[in-house]
């Protein structure tokens, strides 16, 4: 499955947003990716989180929230 968004941090880093799918289930994996000293592609990281897309409307709420609670 596609890669839905690609936020840079770093030129070695960046937070990749992708969805898969495993056992006929649609997953969201937001990670973070890092560049291997002289390699072009990017690998992914521990850091991260991979959740059912089922519960993308509980996200994006817990993100709005969090930026709330950031932006007072």
């Amino acid at each position: 499955m596609p890669t839905v968004h690609i936020i840079k941090t770093k030129d070695s880093e960046e937070i990749q947003v992708v969805v898969k799918e495993f056992r006929e289930q649609k997953y969201v994996d937001i990670r973070v990716h890092f560049r291997v000293d002289g390699e072009q592609t990017m690998v992914p990281s521990k850091k991260g989180i991979t959740f059912r897309a089922q519960y993308i409307d509980e996200v994006m709420e817990a993100l709005k929230k969090a930026q709330e609670t950031v932006s007072a």
